[in-house]
């Protein structure tokens, strides 16, 4: 019925094209009477609230109805809906990259800052989680938001609205069940405490699974997942001028193991330690694919996190107040099989327990002046405990050596595990500040910057090499640096008329410097401990419209970014996983979204994006070892499409009084990306079709759902690091890991993620 899944998804890449160029020939359609304008969406990008097409920034905003009809579960459905954003689970989600407009980065702090009311999130572990039933909006925001966001918005921002309780009592409940025993709960309740001046609401979500793939090792799941999210607010308005909101949410994340197994390295044989050691393929290449079969020691993913915040907004004539006071309390627990097989090759315990507190206050302008401003400063403080063991087991027991390659001396640190104990700590304090002034009823400026003082702190005990015959390394590190930094934005925008509106930006971006403390394939020497900030520029022009008194949107934007000191994965001297410099990269593309409502009762929305990122000048000299061409100028970045689409297609039809019948066509598209350095290896395109539909009768709705609906099976994604089961002992001339075949020492290996399978199910959702 649909076709090679490959054929689908250049055929939707055209037909989104089409259709958005389409809706200017078809135009007299949306002239008709009767069709209703689309509802104006409010966002708050600019730390103010202003419609989504008066805002001179490219922004994809989805309404708590769109999440609704779309099932949207977590950021990477969000992902799939916006063009220009990628999302790559690395590791079944546990260091999750996010990836706007190109600019992705695979270790340390993300490119993209999360935010919930303005609260900054940090840890990684929590970008994939549900979310929760009191979301009332989503914002992806692209390019950098450092002026007013700062934290980790280098490449852009999401910024999650929760829903305000309601002066009326009001709530919902929803059950949900589909194949391989998927369960899903939600349920919210809101109302007044007072009315008129006190209100709450409180919500919560259940999501669990009994896993896609089997566990062959054990014969049980492999993947089996349980999340519960609680959350309550409570809205007080003393008087007409003042609002308090205390929000307060509990997340308990109990998974399986992920669906991750190491592809087997099929090219540049390679002997790193010298006769006897055979000769090891030192890297896979080609299109990566996913598994149906998995035997793993059985480890766990349990993630805790307790988030609260309080807010505080005064509003005057000519001038409002906000504080957003935050708190997070976060708890890892993770283990996993390292080398992802059934020999007990190398096992991985990680346990961290992190909090972070920020504090905003701001003063803005409000009312029509031709003059607007807007001035705050803000605290934010991290500290996180992380112990982490790394050890080999039974069947790697032979896997020692007693030197190394040349230039690769310190090869030997990695051998045989080792443990870490790191107490690290951010601080941050930063001044901001933002100026527009409408220079003609039609023509404005606006000039944003901040200011930054951060400084980082790291404290860690390290053992590497635990079976190495010449004994153990220990390593202490104790180090502190201080980045100081000032981001300018420059935006001007001109509305030529009511409905459209022309835009350009400037804007600089940085990210702090910091250390390398990981040591899961080795310990950093210390000449490799430090990395330093990195920096972008970004240019953007742009264009928002609207016409058919706003039955018809269609906005597009064409950027710029240069790209310094960038940011990159490295392999040190002993193995270690390293942040780098890697020296400059450009990126460049275009974005254009339609949104169409051409009769009631149908919406439509498509977008369509173009990216170019490679880098300008980087030299990745570890792969000069392998026989590879150590120079990636003229690369392609990881986890970047060059090409992305999404259609969304909703029509819901009256069939009697108070009944409805809706269905809804969610379809993306994004083209193949690189999973490692030199671009060698790759996860194809892939095109997943969401399909709903069902009957809404007066508050109760019923819902048959189908994810993934013609089965794409390509891989999600993959990283590329040393293979703990990819192991030779030539000094005993045994056979390898498990009684494997003898095979050289590999540098890399590719971990890949396979992709979950088609799910159908059904839906019951009762409002009232």
């Amino acid at each position: 019925m649909f076709g090679s899944r490959k054929g689908l998804g250049a055929r939707l890449l055209g037909a989104t094209a089409l259709a958005t160029l389409a809706s200017i020939s078809v135009a007299p359609a949306f002239a008709q009477e009767g069709a209703e304008a689309q509802e104006e969406i409010v966002v708050t990008a600019r730390r103010r609230e202003e419609s989504l097409q008066s805002v001179p920034l490219s922004i994809n905003a989805f309404t708590a109805e769109t999440l609704e009809n779309a099932g949207v579960q977590n950021v990477e459905d969000i992902a799939t809906m916006t063009p220009g954003f990628t999302f790559a689970p690395l590791f079944g989600g546990g260091a999750s990259l996010p990836v706007i407009r190109g600019q992705s980065t695979t270790i340390g702090e993300p490119n993209v800052g999360f935010f919930v009311d303005g609260v900054y999130q940090s840890s990684r572990a929590t970008m994939d989680a549900m979310l929760g039933d009191d979301i009332a909006r989503i914002e992806v925001v692209k390019g950098p938001q450092s002026a007013l966001y700062g934290r980790n918005t280098f490449g852009g921002a999401v910024n999650i609205i929760t829903s305000a309780p309601s002066n009326d009592l009001e709530g919902r409940l929803e059950a949900s069940y589909g194949e391989f025993d998927t369960i899903g709960l939600r349920g919210s309740l809101s109302g007044p405490v007072a009315e008129d001046s006190l209100y709450f609401r409180v919500g919560g979500t259940y999501n669990s699974s009994d896993g896609y793939f089997t566990n062959s090792l054990t014969g049980g799941a492999l993947d089996a997942r349980e999340t519960m999210v609680l959350s309550g607010m409570l809205e007080a308005r003393p008087t007409n001028q003042w609002t308090f909101r205390l929000r307060a949410a509990y997340q308990n994340t109990e998974d399986g193991d992920d669906p991750l197994r190491f592809a087997v390295n099929n090219s540049f044989p390679t002997p790193l330690q010298g006769p006897p050691t055979p000769a090891g393929n030192q890297m896979y290449t080609g299109e990566v694919q996913g598994s149906s079969t998995f035997a793993v020691t059985p480890g766990h993913n349990n993630t805790e996190l307790g988030s609260y915040s309080l807010s505080a907004e005064w509003q005057g004539d000519s001038l409002s107040f906000t504080s957003i006071t935050g708190f997070n309390d976060l708890g890892l627990d993770l283990a996993v099989d390292g080398d992802y097989s059934a020999a007990r090759a190398n096992y991985q315990t990680t346990l961290t327990d992190q909090y972070d507190i920020s504090q905003e206050f701001r003063l803005a302008s409000s009312g029509d002046s031709r003059l607007s401003w807007l001035a705050g400063v803000y605290y934010y403080k991290l500290s996180a405990d992380t112990l982490v063991n790394n050890a080999y087991g039974a069947d790697a027991l032979s896997i020692i050596t007693t030197t190394g390659a040349a230039g690769f001396g310190a090869w030997r640190r990695l051998i045989g595990g080792g443990t870490s104990d790191l107490h690290e700590e951010t601080e941050s304090f930063a001044a901001f500040g933002q100026l527009g002034y409408d220079i003609t009823d039609r023509l404005s400026v606006s000039v944003e910057g901040r200011w930054t003082t951060e400084t980082k702190r790291a404290d860690q005990i390290a053992v590497s090499g635990l079976l190495n015959p010449s004994g153990p390394v220990t390593s202490v590190f104790d180090a502190e640096s201080e980045f100081d930094s000032f981001v300018p934005r420059v935006s001007i925008e001109y509305q030529a008329t009511d409905d459209i509106l022309f835009y350009a930006t400037a804007a600089q971006a940085e990210k702090a410097g910091g250390f390398n403390t990981n040591i899961v394939a080795g310990s950093p020497i210390p000449s490799e401990r430090f990395y330093d900030p990195e920096t972008a520029w970004n240019y953007e022009i742009g264009a928002k419209t609207s016409w058919y008194d706003g039955r018809l949107v269609l906005n597009g934007a064409l950027y710029q970014i240069d790209w310094s000191d960038q940011i990159v994965r490295a392999i040190g001297a002993s193995g270690a996983l390293l942040n780098v410099n890697a020296g400059a990269t450009s990126v460049r593309g275009a974005e254009l979204e339609m949104r169409a409502r051409p009769m009631d009762g149908l919406e439509i929305n498509a977008g369509v994006a173009y990216t170019d990122s490679q880098y300008d000048e980087y030299t990745f000299a570890i792969l000069g070892l392998i026989g590879m061409n150590p120079d990636l100028t003229g690369t392609r970045l990881q986890y970047v499409s060059e090409w992305q689409a999404n259609t969304s297609v909703q029509y819901i039809a009256p069939i009697a009084a108070n009944l409805d019948w809706l269905t809804r066509l969610d379809v993306s598209y994004q083209s193949d990306q690189s999973i490692v350095q030199p671009a060698a290896a790759y996860v194809g395109d892939a095109t997943i079709v969401n399909l709903r539909t069902g009957l809404d009768f007066d508050n109760v709705s019923f819902r048959i759902f189908a994810n993934n609906l013609t089965e794409e099976d390509s891989a999600v994604t993959g990283a590329f690091l040393p293979d703990p089961g990819a192991q030779y002992d030539y000094v005993r001339g045994q056979l390898g890991i498990g009684g494997a075949p003898l095979v050289g020492r590999q540098l890399f290996g590719g971990l890949v993620t396979t992709r979950t399978p088609r799910v159908i199910g059904a839906s019951v959702n009762l409002r009232f």
